[in-house]
């Protein structure tokens, strides 16, 4: 008992003296040139102050405190001594989505406070059966500082002993009382260093996928380089939830793989390798160097020396110490120092392009990025999964709005599975919410495709580059993608969309097609960035002033346009998409022209899709065209004469003009 009362006595002490430092940290914000700082730091204390009430009842609130409290110190340390013109653009953005972080935690945080109201048998009742949903909302509240963390490099400040002596000058400064807190504060550091310090991931490869469908080719062809390439560097690239992972894991069990380097196979996990030195030690610990001395890479380096036998080492998803701002040449010093022992071959695994071009000569020819499944495999996988779907007809139609997506098609089909959804009701629901169908709550980017997707848009290079988020929202609404040649026409408000496009495909949030000479975005990609990015207005405006445009350009009158019928077709499914939205919510008499020339195309054509544009230029006409265009509407919706069995009736025709 009384130990039990001492350890509860110290985690007091421990949330108290955060409270205190908090409110030093808030006496300091107002030293910031930043308005808002003290707002935010004000938010901070209430949070933790909450918290408080509920750390005894709910598992992670502790960690959750000193991750709040680690982050604010580190922004008003990385605010010190800068005036508002000197605060960099990117850090001014990180701030604003870590002020609304913890307005969102503040939130949840009061959510868990009310369910573990025990001042009633009801309320204990409810506070007992809710307990693995308060749990799991305090996972995901600590989880949405992930990025803030990696974002302002807390490991690396927190580590940084000039940087706590600067911060405790300034501490002593400010006032005689604030002095008199000196030792809690040097205390609490100490503490923040403890919580905060990332656990190195464990060197054991990981066994591979138990469902695994489809990439023979590419296992094959991985393997063949890898063996047979001296010196061996290759990249497994693309985007998140493609199966690089996996893919690899394959590879490594590939019998050549085995035979080839034996047992000298060295995995390490790059995902919390958020400073250069974290890094060294994850490849160190990989090797079973586990003795702590002073220079670690030399460690690695003595190690590879020494032992000259072939061996093969796998850094997996290495855009997470890739994309550490500022700190590309020291991470790029490190594979240096690893490339230069031909006995080691390197395979990585990363989102966007391989790393240290022009220091480090990758094996030629490189792997080309890791595409989706074939239908087969992506149709194989789900029914592995979810077995009473093989019957199903609208299956593939799913399996093709996932775009095969490996992580996307896996996640859907344990919908299915657990809760008896058939692909029919689960394809209506995806095109009604997107990518939330298959959002699992208390997920990691590597389970989850909305935090897969959050991770590349709030990479270093995205936040640096908002002009990336613009050109991706449009491409979201563009199912036939963009090309190449037109996207300046499609986002003229965007002042070097190339530039996008380059740090889009460094992402790997987008993919290009050479045959088209195009890029396009995947389909669970492409429906989460509509959900949560879509268009501004002014982008909007600059779609429908290119829909109208183009159409005009390319009116086609004649049977023998052949030239203008191929330049209307290679776009068709663009402008039908631009031209629905411009209908439905800004129907104007340039609307009704465009639709109706772009109708008459695909009369004359046979390219139809549907009379889903005439019926939508015929409401749109009703409500601001002239006479004519309203009879011109109605006379382009009668010759479209589909069979009655895809209407289901005679009427069906006029009741969808009437209710749009």
């Amino acid at each position: 008992m009384a130990s039990q009362e001492l350890c509860r006595s110290a985690a007091t002490y421990i949330i108290g003296a955060a409270q205190i430092s908090l409110e030093l940290l808030q006496s300091l914000s107002s030293l910031v040139p930043v308005p808002y700082m003290t707002a935010v730091v004000a938010v901070a204390c209430k949070l933790i102050q909450i918290a408080q009430t509920v750390q005894d009842n709910v598992k992670g609130v502790d960690l959750l405190i000193e991750r709040v409290k680690a982050v604010v110190l580190v922004v008003l340390t990385s605010l010190k001594g800068k005036a508002v013109h000197d605060i960099p653009n990117d850090l001014m953005q990180s701030i604003t989505h870590f002020s609304n972080d913890l307005l969102a935690i503040d939130r949840d945080v009061r959510r868990v406070k009310n369910r573990t109201d025990t001042s009633s048998f009801r309320s204990l009742i409810k506070a007992i059966i809710g307990y693995g949903d308060n749990v799991g909302l305090i996972a995901e509240c600590t989880s949405r500082l992930e990025w803030a963390m990696r974002h302002f490099d807390v490991e690396s400040h927190i580590q940084d002993s000039i940087r706590i002596a600067q911060v405790l000058k300034e501490v002593k400064g400010v006032s005689d009382g604030i002095r008199d807190l000196q030792r809690d504060v040097g205390t609490i550091l100490e503490n923040m260093d403890l919580a905060t310090r990332i656990p190195i991931p464990s060197a054991a490869i990981p066994p591979k996928p138990a469902l695994f469908y489809g990439r023979e080719i590419e296992i094959e062809d991985i393997t063949r380089r890898v063996v047979s390439a001296y010196p061996s560097r290759f990249g497994i690239t693309g985007s998140g939830g493609i199966g690089k992972t996996s893919l690899v894991l394959a590879v490594l069990g590939h019998p050549a793989i085995i035979r080839h380097f034996n047992s000298l196979i060295h995995w390490s996990r790059c995902d919390d390798a958020t400073s250069p030195p974290l890094l060294i030690e994850v490849i160190a610990r990989s090797f079973r160097l586990d003795q702590p001395s002073n220079d670690r890479l030399q460690d690695i380096k003595s190690f590879l020396h020494s032992n000259t036998s072939r061996r093969l080492l796998i850094l997996d998803n290495f855009e997470t110490p890739w994309d550490i701002e500022g700190r590309q040449s020291e991470v790029t010093d490190i594979l240096c120092a690893l490339t230069a022992f031909p006995h080691l071959a390197i395979l990585v695994t990363m989102r966007g392009t391989l790393p240290g071009v022009g220091r480090i000569k990758w094996s030629k020819p490189e792997l080309p990025p890791l595409a989706v499944l074939p239908v087969k495999a992506a149709r194989e996988l789900y029914v592995e999964i979810d077995p009473k779907a093989d019957s199903d007809e609208a299956l593939e139609a799913l399996l093709a709005e996932l775009d095969h997506m490996p992580l996307a098609v896996t996640l859907m089909a344990k919908v299915g599975s657990e809760g008896g959804e058939t692909p029919k009701e689960l394809l209506k629901r995806w095109r009604l919410r997107g990518t939330e169908v298959i959002h699992e709550e208390g997920g990691d980017r590597l389970t989850s495709v909305n935090l897969s997707i959050q991770v590349s848009l709030r990479s270093n290079i995205m936040v640096k580059n908002p002009d990336a988020l613009r050109v991706l929202s449009v491409l979201a609404v563009l199912p036939g993608g963009i090309r190449n040649d037109i996207i300046q026409e499609l986002v003229p408000d965007v002042p070097d969309p190339a530039r996008a496009r380059w740090v889009l495909l460094r992402t790997s949030l987008v993919y290009t097609r050479t045959e088209t000479s195009s890029f396009h975005v995947l389909s669970p990609i492409r429906s989460y960035v509509a959900h949560h990015h879509p268009p501004v207005p002014e982008l909007w405006r600059g779609l429908h002033r290119f829909c109208f445009t183009y159409i005009e350009q390319h009116n086609l009158t004649t049977w023998d346009c052949a030239a203008t019928a191929r330049a209307i077709a290679v776009e068709a499914v663009n402008l039908e998409a631009i031209l629905s939205h411009a209908l439905r919510h800004d129907p104007s008499e340039a609307a009704i022209t465009a639709a109706l020339r772009l109708t008459n195309y695909q009369r004359m054509t046979d390219a139809t899709s549907g009379p889903q544009i005439a019926i939508l230029a015929v409401a749109a006409a009703k409500r601001v065209g002239t006479e004519r265009q309203v009879a011109d509407c109605l006379e382009t919706l009668g010759l479209f004469t589909p069979p009655r069995a895809a209407w289901g009736c005679d009427g069906c025709l006029r009741r969808s003009t009437e209710s749009v």
